[in-house]
C-alpha cells in the first residue's frame, strides 16, 4: 500500500512537470515576439540573460521529469510483481461467538431518599426539640440521626387548640341530642303501646253494649206488635222506645271511642317514627361532630415536626421565634430541615445512547469509589453491585439514560456526592466474530478485509461493530459493484464467507497460490 501511495503522489508531480515544460516554452516564445515587435525599454542583454535563466530552469524540469518517469516505471514492474505473485494466506470463517465489552462510566453517589420539610400550617416555632448526641443534650441540628416519627419542632398555634376544643364541645353536645332523642323514641313507643291497649279495652266493651242493643232492639219489636194488637198500652211502648234508644246512644258512643282510640294509635306511630327518625340524625351529627373534631385535630397534629423516616439531618434553617407558612405551588422556599436516608444509597450512572439499550435490570458491574480508597488500611474502595433500576428513556439534552445502583451502606461508609466509576459489562450473544489482526483499517475509507474468492484476494469493506478480547464484531460487507461507478451491495454474514487472516502483504485481485487453515 506504501508503494501505491508514493507512487500516486510523485505520478502527480510528474503531471505537474509535464504540463509546466510546454506553458514555459510558450512564454520564451512569446517574450521572443513581443521584443521584435514592441520597442522595449530593456537591453538585449539583460533579454538574453532572462532567456538563460528560463532555459536553463526548462532543462531542469525536463530532468526532474524524466527521473519521475525512471522511478514510475520501476514501481509499476513491483506493483504487477506483488500483484501476480503467489502468497500463503491463512483462511478462516466469520463464527458466532459472545463478545463482553466493558463501558466505564463516571457517577455519583446519592441518599436513596432526601426529603425537604416544610410545614403545613403557618405558626411560630415554639420551640426546636432536643436531640441526645456526642456533646450531650442539645437542639437538634445538621448531622444528627433521627428517628421516623420524632418530634424535630414544635409551632405555637393557638387557633388551631381553640378550633379542637370547640370541636370537642360539639361532639359533646351531638352525643346529648342523641340521648335526647332516645329518650322521645321511648316515650313515642310506650304513648303507641298505651294506645293500642285503648284500642283494646274499647273494642272489649262493644260485644256487651251490641247484645244489649241487640236485646232492646228485638224487645221493641215485640212490644210494637203487642201494642198495635191493644195488648200492651203506649206508655210501656215509650218506655220500650227510650230504653233502646238508650242503648244505641251507648252502641254509637263505643265505636267513638274505639275510633279514637285508633287515631291516637296512628298519630303515637307516626312519633315513634319521628322519634326514630330523630335518633339517626342524632347520630349522624355525631358523626359529622366527631370527623370535625378529627381534622382539627389533624391540623394541631401539625405543629409538630416529625422525621418521616429513619435518617440524618442535612440542612436546617429554622429558629425558635421564626414565623413559617406553607410553601403554595409555584412558590420556593427554604425547607425546615432537609433529611436523608443512607442506610441504602444510590450509585447513579448515565449511560450512553449507544450502549443504553444493552443495559439490562439485575445485570452486574464493577463500581469504584475514588474517595474510599486509603492506602493506610488498604480498602480500594471497589465493589460489585447489580442494576436495580433504569428510566428506559434517554436525557433529551445529553441522550443518556439513567441507570442506579442500590448498595446497602448500614455502616455508613458512603456519603452523597462521591464521585463514582461504574464498570458496566455488556454482554453481545451470537454476533458474528473476526480476529482484528484480520482487519485493514484505512483512516478515511474505513474497515475492510481481504476475501478469497475463486482463488483470489479480493479486497472487502465491512461495517463493524464492537471490539473486546482482541476480536471484533462483523455487521456487515460489501460486494464489488457490477459496474464502475455504481455502489456495491451490503450483504450480512453467513458463516461461509473465507476471509484471509493474515492481510499483510495482500492487495486487491492477487492470486492465491497457496493456502493454510487457521488453527
Amino acid at each position: 500500500m506504501i508503494v501505491l501511495r508514493s507512487f500516486s503522489k510523485k505520478f502527480y508531480r510528474r503531471l505537474v512537470i509535464g504540463v509546466s515544460l510546454p506553458v514555459l516554452m510558450l512564454l520564451l516564445a512569446s517574450g521572443c515576439g513581443k521584443a521584435h515587435t514592441e520597442e522595449a525599454p530593456a537591453s538585449s542583454e539583460a533579454k538574453r540573460k532572462k532567456m538563460g535563466e528560463l532555459t536553463e530552469e526548462m532543462h531542469t524540469l525536463k530532468a526532474e521529469r524524466d527521473k519521475l518517469d525512471d522511478e514510475f516505471k520501476e514501481k509499476q514492474h513491483k506493483y504487477e510483481a506483488i500483484r501476480t505473485s503467489s502468497l500463503t494466506a491463512l483462511i478462516g470463517y466469520v463464527k458466532k461467538d459472545d463478545l463482553i465489552r466493558n463501558v466505564p462510566q463516571p457517577g455519583f453517589v446519592a441518599s436513596y431518599e432526601t426529603t425537604p420539610i416544610y410545614t403545613y400550617i403557618p405558626g411560630v416555632v415554639e420551640k426546636i426539640a432536643m436531640h441526645k448526641g456526642p456533646a450531650g443534650m442539645r437542639q437538634v441540628d445538621i448531622g444528627d440521626s433521627v428517628k421516623k416519627g420524632e418530634v424535630l419542632a414544635v409551632l405555637f398555634v393557638p387557633e388551631r387548640v381553640a378550633d379542637v376544643k370547640r370541636k370537642k364541645a360539639m361532639v359533646l353536645q351531638a352525643r346529648a341530642e342523641l340521648i335526647q332523642a332516645n329518650e322521645m323514641l321511648e316515650t313515642a313507643k310506650a304513648n303507641v303501646k298505651t294506645t293500642e291497649a285503648q284500642i283494646k279495652e274499647e273494642i272489649s266493651v262493644r260485644p256487651r253494649i251490641k247484645a244489649k242493643y241487640e236485646r232492646w232492639s228485638s224487645e221493641l219489636d215485640r212490644i210494637t206488635k203487642l201494642h198495635k194488637d191493644g195488648v200492651v198500652d203506649k206508655q210501656i211502648l215509650d218506655e220500650t222506645k227510650h230504653q233502646f234508644m238508650g242503648v244505641e246512644g251507648e252502641l254509637g258512643e263505643v265505636e267513638a271511642k274505639v275510633r279514637r282510640a285508633e287515631a291516637a294509635n296512628e298519630e303515637s306511630k307516626a312519633k315513634k317514627a319521628r322519634a326514630v327518625a330523630d335518633v339517626a340524625v342524632a347520630k349522624s351529627h355525631i358523626d359529622v361532630a366527631e370527623a370535625d373534631q378529627e381534622e382539627a385535630q389533624n391540623w394541631l397534629d401539625y405543629r409538630e415536626i416529625r422525621a418521616p423516616f429513619d435518617g440524618k439531618i442535612t440542612d436546617r434553617s429554622v429558629h425558635t421565634g421564626h414565623m413559617v407558612k406553607p410553601v403554595q405551588a409555584g412558590e420556593k422556599g427554604d425547607p425546615l430541615f432537609v433529611i436523608v436516608r443512607e442506610d441504602i444509597m444510590r450509585i447513579v450512572v448515565d449511560v450512553p445512547e449507544n450502549d443504553a439499550e444493552y443495559i439490562q435490570v439485575g445485570g452486574r458491574a464493577h463500581i469504584l469509589i475514588q474517595a474510599q480508597e486509603n492506602q493506610a488500611t488498604g480498602s480500594k474502595g471497589d465493589f460489585e453491585a447489580t442494576v436495580t433500576r433504569k428510566s428506559d428513556r434517554l436525557n433529551e439534552t445529553t441522550r443518556t439514560l439513567r441507570v442506579e445502583f442500590d448498595v446497602e451502606n448500614s455502616k455508613y461508609h458512603l456519603m452523597p456526592g462521591n464521585y463514582a466509576y461504574a464498570d458496566i459489562p455488556i454482554d453481545y450473544k451470537g454476533v458474528w466474530t473476526l480476529p482484528e489482526s484480520a482487519l485493514v483499517q484505512k483512516e478515511e475509507q474505513g474497515s475492510f478485509v481481504f476475501r478469497e474468492v475463486d482463488g483470489n484476494a479480493v479486497f472487502t469493506p465491512v461495517k463493524t461493530g464492537v471490539r473486546a478480547n482482541k476480536k471484533v464484531q462483523l455487521l456487515k460487507y460489501q460486494e464489488k459493484p457490477a459496474s464502475p461507478g455504481a455502489e456495491g451491495k451490503w450483504c450480512d454474514f453467513t458463516g461461509r464467507e473465507r476471509i484471509i487472516l493474515n492481510p499483510a502483504g495482500f492487495v486487491d485481485g492477487v492470486k492465491i497460490e497457496q493456502s493454510e487453515p487457521a488453527n
